[in-house]
């Protein structure tokens, strides 16, 4: 598809620019229709609930299993990932049950520093006792290659500043847990490695995402991992890899900086000259020749060409100014989350989607710039209810459902565009 031919949902977007808010409505699955907090089911008196009886305190990432429409969520002030389970029969039903993390409601004691944690992948030496989160903020799953069985998560753990790695056998159980990268102590820096995965050092790593390669005569998964680093405001690549047929990791993982390190800015460019700052978030396109990186702290969109090697803005201000708006000078303030549409069958959908936390809106993104708000608020109005957002935060779009963390309202929604 050409940058100047415009897709029918585009059309239908642009077409009520007129209203300050979208017309789509948007359907809580899971946490409080009113935006309260809370901590529910908490394990002891509950191990699942029903979505909308569920209470969530923060949420800020969520994945999708495209295999069986299960969701996976970063509760965040909560310090757990919780797993979202569709109804057989409703498709806004869903059940919620915690995976991972802690079983009581949040205190200063069930948060901070991780317990060690061997980085083998070795059946015998796995520590799934390590629970101990400090704000886990986005996360991703993937099928094992070949094994409709295993699940892999991947999150990160952004205030004890390392990335980790959930095996889940059946789908449902744990069989390995284990930080792939960063520090078992908590301890931020920026540090790459050739080797040893728990020498590397982030500071606040969030956004994550994946480039596999299946290695089919040696039975491996080769995955390079871009992660957006915050406070070190660069892009950095994790590569590690995994056993084909059991999803075990070998001990090796390489982490390199691809973009950016320690000082911030506001710049376009080659890999070396390119600055950002604050970079939450960062996807990767369906060709793998280009990465999208929220940019937090400079309001724009940044899309990194892998081939030529350069840096540009595609949306947002070059001069890191706030704003808002839609069109080809939109402005965004505080863009959090960038995904790309994840499914097969929507392969000439090569747009850009971007939550916009403090307009509390969802944006649209063509490969030229042209923005348009699908989801929230144009004017900026902040609300909790079938069509405005408070502080949206990460988003996957798979075909035409939307599958949202609406952080500030304490849930997540589900929409059809």
């Amino acid at each position: 598809m050409s940058s100047t031919e415009i897709p029918e949902i585009m059309k239908t977007v642009m077409g009520h620019l007129h209203n300050n808010t979208t017309t789509t409505p948007m359907m809580t699955i899971a946490g409080s229709s009113k935006g309260e907090s809370g901590f529910f089911p908490n394990n002891s008196s509950a191990s699942s609930s029903a979505g909308l009886d569920s209470r969530l305190n923060y949420p800020t990432g969520v994945a999708l299993d495209d295999q069986n429409g299960d969701l996976y969520v970063t509760d965040q002030n909560n310090q757990r990932l919780v797993r979202l389970t569709p109804g057989k029969d409703d498709d806004y039903n869903y059940t919620l049950s915690v995976l991972m993390g802690n079983t009581l409601q949040f205190d200063e004691e069930k948060s901070g520093k991780p317990k060690p944690s061997k980085p083998k992948g070795d059946k015998e030496e796995r520590s799934d006792e390590c629970d101990q989160f400090n704000q886990p903020a986005q996360i991703l799953v993937e099928r094992l290659h070949n094994n409709t069985e295993k699940n892999i998560i991947y999150f990160t753990d952004k205030d004890n500043h390392r990335i980790c790695r959930i095996l889940l056998d059946n789908t449902t159980t744990i069989q390995e847990f284990q930080t792939l990268a960063g520090s078992i102590e908590g301890e931020g820096g920026l540090v790459n490695t050739t080797n040893t995965p728990l020498d590397v050092r982030f500071t606040n790593p969030m956004g994550m995402a994946l480039d596999r390669t299946t290695n089919e005569g040696e039975g491996t998964i080769v995955t390079k991992m871009y992660v957006a680093d915050i406070a070190n405001h660069a892009i950095r690549i994790v590569t590690f890899t995994e056993n084909e047929s059991d999803g075990l990791l070998d001990s090796t993982v390489q982490c390199e900086t691809l973009i950016g390190g320690t000082e911030s800015g506001c710049q376009d460019g080659s890999f070396e000259d390119a600055k950002l700052h604050y970079p939450l978030s960062v996807v990767i396109d369906k060709q793998k020749r280009f990465l999208y990186v929220a940019d937090f702290g400079n309001n724009r969109v940044v899309q990194i060409d892998l081939i030529q090697k350069q840096v540009s803005t595609l949306a947002g201000s070059t001069t890191g100014e706030a704003g808002s708006g839609d069109g080809s000078s939109a402005k965004f303030t505080m863009p959090t989350c960038v995904a790309c549409n994840c499914s097969s069958e929507k392969d000439d959908d090569d747009a850009v989607y971007v939550t916009d936390w403090k307009n509390h809106r969802v944006c649209r993104i063509l490969r030229d710039g042209t923005t348009a708000t699908i989801l929230g608020s144009r004017s900026g109005e902040s609300g909790c209810s079938d069509s405005l957002l408070n502080n949206p935060g990460a988003i996957v779009v798979d075909g035409t459902t939307v599958y949202l963390a609406d952080t500030g309202n304490n849930r997540i929604v589900k929409v059809t565009l």
